[in-house]
């Protein structure tokens, strides 16, 4: 279950869809569960402000890299990548309505209200 939001305004949604389908250039933001156990799990995670986003095949989720030499570091000499995504720039107003998108969204999804930022997510 994870939901991506693109430049265009239009949204893709990881119901039941594999990562590799996913439509690779103009996105803004993913919000996914947070799979950290325990204590440490916010609720959902936001990742948004990056160069590149790519599908974690270990960890089942989606991840930032910032700069080309990180996702050129990570396709040669990390985890398997099935899909990489070219993130594009927002405003700091988009980014506050995408952050209200999310919330709405993850409510609708059953997640619990964001608690923090984890590791990895840009506050605002």
């Amino acid at each position: 279950m994870w939901r991506i939001w693109y430049a265009d305004g239009s949204t893709y949604s990881g119901e039941g869809l594999p990562p590799d389908d996913v439509p690779g250039y103009g996105v803004e933001a993913f919000a996914q569960p947070d799979p950290t156990p325990g204590v440490g799990n916010v609720g959902y995670l936001l990742l948004a402000g990056y160069d590149w986003y790519y599908w974690r095949t270990d960890d089942k989720e989606w991840a930032g890299a910032t700069g080309d030499t990180s996702i050129w570091d990570l396709i040669l000499h990390r985890e398997p990548i099935v899909c990489i995504c070219q993130g594009r720039r927002m405003s700091r107003a988009r980014y506050h309505r995408l952050l209200d998108e999310a919330a709405k969204w993850a409510k609708t999804q059953g997640l619990p209200v964001k608690s923090a930022f984890q590791v990895g997510e840009r506050a605002p």
